[in-house]
């Protein structure tokens, strides 16, 4: 048996044939024989070994299938759905029909999805469920094609009279309401489900990013990036977006982790994390893997951050050294003739007078990954007009006189403006070649390491001796030491900017062709630092390359890449190296890899590696086994590690053109619904009539009311429970508040009384004072009346010293009253001030 026959592959199962009938409708596998189908309506078996899907529709062109799928899938027909396999069993009918009728009837079922799974049985669509089904694709479509929800006002009557003979479309009920409900509490959950599903027990990368919206509010959006054994291909699919005000590296990854155990995903199968390289998310990073290791993984496998990003900031670090003035000249341009009809009016004269191209400029965005290299092209396509247009036609006329205009004419005057431009337009490919190569949906990790190593080589020998670059490790080059630089006459600069140097002044071009050695030396030192080149595993990812399949070093890398899957146990890995070498004599078809249909000027490009290991994995032995299970393993786990953020940046972009500032109000299970669904349909083709409409998704549709009414009845016992907190919280502030003024006036009255009670005790001292003064006095006269025997005045004296003697201890019970008082009123105020406080 020849080993590269083409297997069936599933995911034929969802296109169309020429007829416009979903082949997943007709075609079921055969058990035993991965290179043949079976026509259900033709009671056939279809040979694919040789040209795969090209065979299954070849045969529904054929004369007998074409009468059959008239029958079975005309809107005139009454049919029931198919859930099941073909039964082998030749007795028994794959399909029921009913007799046609001249018209379509609200109560004839169609025909939905078929399960691959479950005994034969005949589910009828009812009425109503081919108006929830109707219902719901005009839902996808609304969420698709960014259309608001007041747009769906009328369009029932719309509908209504456009279709006067159907009764589906005069029977459904739409309203903003209703179809707002349906995408966020019907559509967006099912496809949220259906994505889980999928997943299974697959590793995962997760990927996130965040911006600011037209809300206000820092979204980031979260999206899982998995191998789909039911489609044969890796997916990356929107998750959840996240509103933050401050995303602090504790939040966000809180956040993530409740994603994972909300979706019921084994966080020991989280493979790894995408986003750029601030250090906020290098803490994340960090306590995801403590999150990981708890759940008894080895930790994130580790591959770096966004080298997009990483490219992104090099060039903006080498601009700091040279191209800024060019940057300044695109920017000023864009912005000058942005909102000026006249001023475009007037510059689109000289573009025809010079036989320019009529264009306007390209905005550049210094946040965005290299947005200045189409500005440049564009204002170099347009320098002769510019000059024209502000150095002659505008300085004649008096009215332009803004700050913008004397620095376009400044820029303009300068020569070392263009040698800029010219120089940043050379410098274009180098920079622009990797990022279109690794912003495609498909995996790319496998290509990453050996397109940096190019990258830094390629920017290397523009200003670095050959020798150098060629014999030593490129984190060993010095590129601060001149001997090791090309000389100027050797820099390599562009053809048209050493023509434009030609031309600038002697001092000009030497200073120039120094900053062009410092945008050199920036944006290298800056990559060699960042870039993950000294990670062994992306250099080792490179045998899953399908031209490295005979590689001498294949069985080395593929057992250090088997040994750094977390699903690979370590009694597996000599297996993976022992399939790795039969894999290597195994003859693959050249069509696995190469897409020859859209080969373009002699270059053939390569199909997506995914889907070339699908097949790898499809490929059996002699007794009907797969050949390569461990091996297979590895690859989808090693592909689904991501090469960069790009996928986060167009979710992102994503959000940008649905979240306008018209939809500001959109709450955020609105928004999440709808990047489900538009999610759906992008993974489907991005057309809505594409996706199965099956039982569940009715169902779902039916109860997303009930879900609906539930989270209003919800939301309003949380309103209301916030009004009763709230009043509660009130009431207990206005009683603070009284015992708060009732504490001011009791502290008023306790210092009132304080100040009496210090001017009695004054009084009191006084008294005190003066009956000890008299009794002292009283005791002297005593003593002389007695040594001189004066007995009247002992008589006096004694009565005075008995008055004198009373009101000492009076005034002393006076004083110690005055300080008992004094202490109960300074306790009353220490209880008076902490009450208060409270």
């Amino acid at each position: 048996m020849s080993h590269s026959k083409t297997t069936f592959q599933a995911r034929w199962l969802e296109q169309m044939d020429d007829s416009g009938v979903r082949i997943g409708l007709w075609c079921r596998t055969v058990d035993g024989a991965p290179y043949k189908a079976t026509c259900i309506l033709c009671k056939k078996q279809i040979s694919c070994d040789n040209s795969g899907l090209h065979q299954i529709k070849q045969h529904a062109k054929g004369e007998n299938h074409k009468r059959a799928s008239k029958i079975h899938f005309s809107t005139s027909q009454s049919r029931f759905s198919w859930k099941g396999v073909a039964k082998k069993d030749d007795s028994q009918p794959p399909l029921s029909f009913k007799s046609k009728t001249s018209s379509p009837s609200l109560s004839a079922p169609i025909l939905s999805e078929p399960s691959s799974a479950g005994p034969s049985s005949l589910i009828p669509l009812t009425s109503g469920d081919c108006r929830v089904k109707a219902e719901a694709m005009w839902a996808m479509k609304v969420a698709s094609s960014n259309y608001s929800f007041a747009s769906t006002a009328g369009i029932k009557e719309l509908f209504s009279a456009m279709f006067p003979d159907s009764p589906i479309a005069s029977g459904m009920a739409l309203s903003s309401s209703k179809v707002k409900y349906l995408i966020s509490d019907g559509l967006g959950p099912y496809f949220l489900k259906k994505m889980v599903s999928d997943v299974g027990q697959a590793y995962y990368t997760i990927h996130f990013d965040e911006t600011t919206t037209n809300q206000v509010k820092k979204q980031m959006d979260v999206l899982l990036r998995y191998f789909s054994s039911s489609k044969g291909m890796v997916q990356v699919r929107f998750v959840r977006a996240i509103m933050f005000g401050h995303a602090y590296a504790d939040r966000v990854s809180g956040e993530l982790l409740d994603t994972i155990r909300n979706l019921k995903l084994p966080i020991h199968h989280l493979l790894s994390i995408s986003c750029d390289g601030p250090n906020v998310n290098k803490s994340i990073k960090r306590q995801l893997e403590s999150a990981v290791v708890e759940g008894g993984a080895k930790g994130l496998v580790d591959v770096g951050f966004c080298t997009i990003h990483v490219v992104h900031n090099a060039f903006r670090k080498a601009l700091d050294n040279f191209g800024g003035a060019a940057e300044n000249l695109c920017l000023d341009l864009f912005y000058f003739f942005k909102l000026s009809a006249a001023r475009r009016e007037d510059y689109k004269e000289e573009q025809v007078n010079l036989e320019l191209d009529e264009v306007n400029f390209v905005r550049h965005v210094q946040s965005r990954w290299l947005t200045l290299l189409p500005a440049v092209d564009r204002v170099i396509s347009q320098m002769s007009g510019l000059r024209e247009y502000f150095l002659k036609t505008l300085a004649l006329r008096s009215t332009e006189k803004s700050d913008r205009y004397k620095r376009i004419c400044r820029l303009l005057n300068d020569d070392t403006t263009e040698v800029q431009l010219l120089f940043l337009q050379c410098v274009k490919e180098l920079f622009d070649s990797f990022l279109r190569a690794f912003q495609v949906e498909g995996p790319m990790v496998h290509c990453l390491y050996s397109s940096l190593v190019d990258l830094v080589k390629s920017l290397l020998k523009r200003f670095v001796k050959a020798e150098l670059v060629a014999g030593k490790d490129l984190a060993d080059i010095d590129v601060d030491k001149a001997e090791n630089l090309l000389s100027d006459n050797e820099l390599e600069v562009g053809a048209t900017t050493r023509q434009k140097l030609a031309r600038v002044g002697a001092g000009k071009k030497i200073q120039c062709l120094n900053n062009m050695k410092a945008f050199y030396t920036g944006a290298t030192k800056y990559l060699l630092s960042q870039l993950p080149l000294k990670n062994t595993l992306l250099r080792t990812m490179s045998c899953l390359h399908p031209d490295s399949q005979k590689s001498g070093t294949g069985p080395r890398y593929i057992k250090y890449v088997a040994e750094k899957m977390p699903c690979v146990e370590a009694s597996e890995v000599a297996t993976i190296v022992d399939e790795w070498n039969l894999y290597m004599e195994e003859k693959i078809p050249d069509s696995w890899f190469s897409n020859y249909d859209n080969a373009e000027q002699g270059e053939i490009p390569y199909r997506r590696v995914d889907q070339y290991w699908s097949q790898v994995a499809a490929i059996t032995t002699p007794a009907g086994q797969k050949k390569y299970p461990h091996l297979s393993k590895v690859a989808y786990c090693a592909l689904t590690l991501a090469h960069g953020n790009a996928d986060c940046e167009r979710s992102l972009s994503c959000n940008n053109r649905m979240l306008t500032k018209e939809r500001t109000c959109l709450s955020e299970s609105t928004i999440n619904g709808l990047r489900h669904v538009k999610d759906a349909v992008y993974c489907s083709g991005g057309e809505v009539h594409k996706i199965p409409v099956d039982r569940e998704m009715i169902t779902a549709c039916k109860n997303a009311h009930s879900v609906y009414l539930r989270k209003l009845q919800e939301e309003r016992e949380a309103e209301e429970a916030k009004k009763k907190a709230k009043a509660k919280k009130e009431a207990e502030q206005q009683e603070q508040e009284k015992v708060r003024k009732e504490c001011e006036k009791q502290l008023k009255k306790l210092k009132d009384d304080q100040k009496d009670l210090k001017s009695k005790e004054k009084e009191t001292e006084e008294e005190y004072q003066r009956a000890k003064a008299l009794l002292q006095e009283t005791q002297e006269r005593l003593t002389k009346a007695i040594i001189d025997k004066d007995m009247n005045n002992v008589s006096l004296a004694s009565g005075f010293l008995e008055v004198a003697r009373k009101k000492l201890d009076d005034a002393e019970k006076e004083l110690k009253l005055t300080e008992k008082k004094r202490k109960i009123i300074v306790g009353y105020e220490k209880a008076t001030k902490k009450l208060k406080q409270k």
